[in-house]
């Protein structure tokens, strides 16, 4: 038996208004429970999707893509849930701005194969180099995936 490796989000308790993006519908469960935690905690949530496969709550905002630098403005804390395989291409699309990229963390949705962290299968660049979406993520900040 072993225990789980990797990292959820840390997104502050303190945050007030979250922002979510899934780059793509069959990430949005990823993000689903991170939105209910939120309201919970009796925080705005706002979800920036142009196309929705969920039925979100009513108190959850619905905003276009194109609304993402307005909402990233807005909100204290964001998260974004990315496939490994288009990790910097869909994040350099965002373009989120140097001075928003401390308050976003990012879901990277990669094969967990191995259960070990032997395989490198999961392995993505960063700043640090090399790491393991399952032993060192899933969860990375933004900071950590992109150069300034």
């Amino acid at each position: 038996m072993q225990g789980p490796f990797g990292n959820g989000f840390s997104l502050s308790l303190s945050s007030r208004r979250l922002l979510l993006c899934a780059a793509h519908l069959s990430l949005e469960p990823r993000l689903f429970l991170l939105a209910l935690h939120a309201l919970q905690r009796a925080a705005d949530v706002v979800w920036v999707s142009d196309s929705l496969s969920l039925a979100l709550p009513p108190q959850i905002e619905i905003l276009k893509r194109s609304d993402l630098p307005a909402a990233m403005e807005w909100s204290d804390a964001c998260a974004v849930a990315v496939p490994l395989h288009q990790a910097g291409e869909t994040l350099n699309a965002l373009h989120i701005k140097p001075a928003d990229r401390s308050k976003v963390e990012v879901f990277i949705d990669a094969p967990l194969v191995c259960g070990s962290s032997r395989c490198g299968v999961c392995a993505l660049e960063t700043r640090k180099g090399f790491r393991l979406a399952c032993k060192d993520g899933p969860i990375f900040p933004l900071k950590e995936l992109q150069g300034d």
